[in-house]
């Protein structure tokens, strides 16, 4: 699985080195039950994705890419964040940009990429 990071990665009440530690976690393939994510849509309708981390080990996201635009403790906590990034989305800037460039690309991890 190919994860991409929004750089300014929405933490909810995770510290910075906790946020590192978690990106190390799920890019070595380990994915706490405990842990939600904000992801970019897959579907190419909605704009974000609100999932448990453990979905990343289905079959589903083994080719894929997925974009991870915040994490959370529990799915409670990713979707009062939610709100924020869907704001900070609507008034453009980084975040519209990297939804946008999300978009633009395949979701499947192998496939071609656009420059």
């Amino acid at each position: 699985m190919l994860m991409n990071w929004y750089d300014q990665v929405y933490t909810g009440q995770h510290p910075a080195k906790d946020v590192a530690d978690i990106r190390r976690q799920l890019e070595e393939g380990d994915y706490p039950r405990s842990l939600w994510l904000i992801l970019t849509a897959a579907n190419g309708r909605d704009l974000f994705d609100i999932r448990p981390a453990a979905d990343l080990r289905k079959p589903y996201f083994k080719d894929r890419a997925v974009y991870v635009v915040g994490v959370a403790r529990s799915r409670a906590q990713a979707v009062a964040m939610i709100g924020q990034v869907v704001l900070d989305y609507m008034a453009g800037g980084e975040l519209a940009r990297f939804v946008e460039y999300a978009g633009r690309h395949p979701r499947v991890a192998n496939g071609p990429q656009e420059m």
